[in-house]
C-alpha cells in the first residue's frame, strides 16, 4: 500500500501545478483544457520527476487516485454534468501509472471551465473591492476637505462678523460722546463704507461656498451612484454564476444540488407549516434504445426536448431537476390532486410530441412514480418510494403513473 506521505504529496503537487498553469494561462489567454494542462505538467521537470518514480513503483497508487475521485463523486457531481461524470468515470478506469499523467490531464481539463468561471468571479469580487476601496477613500477625501471648508468659512464669516461689530461700536462710542456733526457724518460714512465692503465679501463666500458645496455633493452623489450600478452589475454576476453552478447545461435544468437546497425547504415548511408536498419521478422510456440505434446526438436531443416540456410545467408550486441520466424529479406542494394533474399532463406532453430521429419520425413515452413525504421522515425515504413506483411503472408496461404500488393513470 502507498504510503500516505507520497499520497498527499501528489495531490499537493498537482493541487500547486494546477494554480500555477491556470494563472500563466489566464497571462497568455490560452484555453484552460487538458492539452494544455499536459504541456505544461510534461515540462515541469519536478512533475516529470515524481511520475517516473511512480511509474516504477505498485499500481496501489492509482488505486487510491480512483478512490479518491470516487469517494467525493457526491461533491463533484454537484458541480459536472452528468455526461462529464461518466467521462470521468471511464478515464479513471484506464487509469494507470503509465498513463497517469495522460489521463489524469483530461480529468482535469473536464473541471477547465468551473476553473475558469471560479477564478473569472473572484477576479471580479477582488477588482470591485479593489475599486470600492478606492472610492471610498476618495469620498472620506472629498467629506474631510468639505469640513475643512465649512470650518475655514465658518471662521472667516466670524471674523467678518466681529468686523461689523467692531464698527458698530466704535459708531455707538462716537455717538455717545456727541461728537459734532460734521465728524459724527464722517464716521457715518466711514462705517457705512466698511460695512458695504464686509457685507459684499460675506456675500461673495456665500456664494462661493455654495456653489463648491453643490459640487462636492454632486461629485458625492455621482460616486455613490457609480457604487450602486457596479454592485449590482457584481451581484448579478455572482447570481448568474450561482444559477450556472445550479443547471444543468443540457436541459436547462436544475442539478441535484439545487434540489437538495428546494427539498430541505419543503420538509421545514411540511414539518412547522403542515404544507404537503409530492415528489414525481420520471424516467424517459427505452432511452437506451434511442442512444443506440439513433446515436447520442439524438438521445441529448430528446432529454434537452424533455427538459423544455418540464421547465413548462415550473410555477411558484412545481420545481424540476434532472436527476440523472435519463431520470428526472419534480417536486409539486399541494394535495395528490396537484402532483397527479402535474404528472399526467407531463406524461400526455410527451406521448404527444412526435420527434425526429434521423429520417425517422419517433414517439417517446416516459414512465412515472410518485410519492408523498411523510412529516419527519428523511427526504431520501420520500424519494425512495417514488423511485419504487416508478420502476413499478416501468415493470408495469411504462407510459403510465403508479403512487402507492397501484397504477394510478
Amino acid at each position: 500500500m502507498l504510503m500516505e506521505r507520497e499520497y498527499l504529496r501528489f495531490f499537493e503537487l498537482i493541487s500547486k501545478k494546477i494554480l500555477i498553469i491556470l494563472k500563466k494561462t489566464r497571462q497568455t489567454g490560452e484555453q484552460f483544457n487538458s492539452d494544455t494542462i499536459k504541456k505544461y505538467l510534461v515540462s515541469d521537470s519536478e512533475i516529470k520527476v515524481f511520475f517516473e518514480d511512480l511509474s516504477k513503483g505498485s499500481s496501489d497508487f492509482t488505486q487510491d487516485i480512483k478512490k479518491a475521485f470516487k469517494n467525493n463523486s457526491s461533491i463533484l457531481k454537484k458541480y459536472l454534468d452528468f455526461e462529464e461524470m461518466e467521462l470521468i468515470e471511464r478515464k479513471l478506469d484506464k487509469l494507470n501509472n503509465y498513463n497517469l499523467l495522460n489521463e489524469l490531464s483530461e480529468i482535469i481539463g473536464i473541471f477547465g471551465r468551473y476553473f475558469n468561471d471560479y477564478e473569472t468571479t473572484l477576479e471580479n469580487i477582488y477588482s470591485f473591492i479593489k475599486e470600492f476601496s478606492r472610492k471610498i477613500s476618495n469620498t472620506s477625501d472629498k467629506v474631510q476637505s468639505l469640513r475643512e471648508e465649512n470650518l475655514k468659512f465658518i471662521d472667516s464669516d466670524s471674523e467678518k462678523d466681529q468686523n461689523m461689530l467692531t464698527n458698530i461700536k466704535g459708531l455707538k462710542e462716537n455717538i455717545e460722546k456727541g461728537i459734532s456733526a460734521e465728524n459724527l457724518h464722517k464716521h457715518v460714512a466711514d462705517f457705512t463704507n466698511s460695512l458695504t465692503e464686509i457685507l459684499e465679501q460675506k456675500i461673495y463666500s456665500k456664494k462661493t461656498f455654495r456653489r463648491n458645496l453643490a459640487n462636492t455633493f454632486g461629485e458625492l452623489e455621482s460616486d455613490f451612484m457609480s457604487y450602486k450600478d457596479r454592485y449590482e452589475e457584481l451581484k448579478k454576476e455572482i447570481e448568474n454564476y450561482r444559477k450556472q453552478s445550479f443547471t444543468d447545461e443540457l436541459t436547462g435544468l436544475y442539478r441535484k444540488n439545487k434540489m437538495v437546497e428546494v427539498l430541505s425547504e419543503l420538509k421545514i415548511a411540511a414539518v412547522k407549516k403542515g404544507e404537503d408536498f409530492y415528489i414525481i419521478m420520471s424516467d424517459i422510456d427505452k432511452f437506451k434504445d434511442v442512444n443506440d440505434t439513433y446515436g447520442h446526438l439524438a438521445g441529448d436531443n430528446v432529454l434537452r426536448h424533455f427538459g423544455k416540456i418540464l421547465k413548462n410545467f415550473t410555477t411558484e408550486k412545481v420545481e424540476a431537476f434532472r436527476y440523472g441520466g435519463e431520470e428526472f424529479l419534480i417536486t409539486v406542494k399541494g394535495d395528490f390532486d396537484d402532483a397527479f394533474s402535474v404528472a399526467g399532463q407531463i406524461k400526455q406532453t410527451m406521448e404527444s410530441t412526435k420527434f425526429r430521429l434521423n429520417e425517422d419520425i419517433k414517439t417517446i413515452t416516459v414512465s412515472i412514480g410518485i410519492s408523498k413525504y411523510r412529516p419527519e421522515e428523511d427526504v431520501k425515504l420520500t424519494i425512495d418510494r417514488a423511485d419504487k413506483n416508478l420502476y413499478m411503472a416501468k415493470a408495469g408496461g411504462r407510459n403510465c403513473i403508479f403512487f402507492e404500488s397501484k397504477r394510478v393513470g
